[in-house]
């Protein structure tokens, strides 16, 4: 098992764990609503023991061969690891539509994650959109999850720490927008 910690200063810090029986049982016990919950994150061995304080961690990429609990995520997602094929994507999907998607279509898209620390994560997903007022109230209850998590492409999970993203960017846009949004095009 691998892990990476992305940090809100812009670190990043590697873990592993060669030992399959050692990583399927810290696999096991990964509770990915509860991670971020608490004051600190510890990970060590008999070389180290690291405690990091979880309010300045961003994002944890757990690459495991041992299935991580996921719960309830952003509907269908695959995690797109290269921001140029997400770039592309997200063009190509924005030109296809570009009165923006409407509530009770389904939506094919692409997300940006911008997190605190300047790291990034790239997401394509597939969902029904509800009405209008219940889209974005859902998409602000985002803010007020304790974690995204998302399957990692290579076995494993992503977490996302939603007191560390800063934007979340959705491509293509909505063709309608509640009473006191800002409607302009991003550069």
């Amino acid at each position: 098992m691998d892990i990476r910690v992305y940090l809100t200063s812009g670190s990043i810090l590697d873990f592993s764990q060669q030992d399959a029986s050692l990583a399927a049982q810290d696999a096991g016990e990964i509770q990915p609503a509860r991670v971020f919950a608490a004051k600190t994150l510890i990970i060590g061995n008999a070389a180290a023991c690291n405690i990091l304080q979880t309010s300045t961690i961003s994002r944890i990429d757990i690459h495991s061969a041992t299935p991580i609990a996921i719960g309830e995520g952003m509907g269908e997602s695959t995690v797109i690891e290269d921001e140029e094929t997400f770039r592309l994507r997200a063009k190509a999907a924005s030109a296809a539509l570009q009165e923006g998607a409407k509530a009770g279509e389904t939506y094919e898209g692409y997300v940006a994650f911008e997190l605190a620390g300047g790291h990034r994560l790239f997401m394509e997903i597939k969902r029904q959109l509800q009405q209008q007022i219940q889209m974005f109230m859902n998409l602000n209850r985002l803010f007020d999850l304790p974690a995204i998590t998302v399957p990692h492409p290579r076995g494993g999970a992503v977490l996302l720490n939603t007191a560390n993203i800063t934007t979340i960017s959705f491509h293509p846009g909505l063709s309608d927008y509640p009473k006191g949004s800002w409607i302009a095009a991003r550069h």
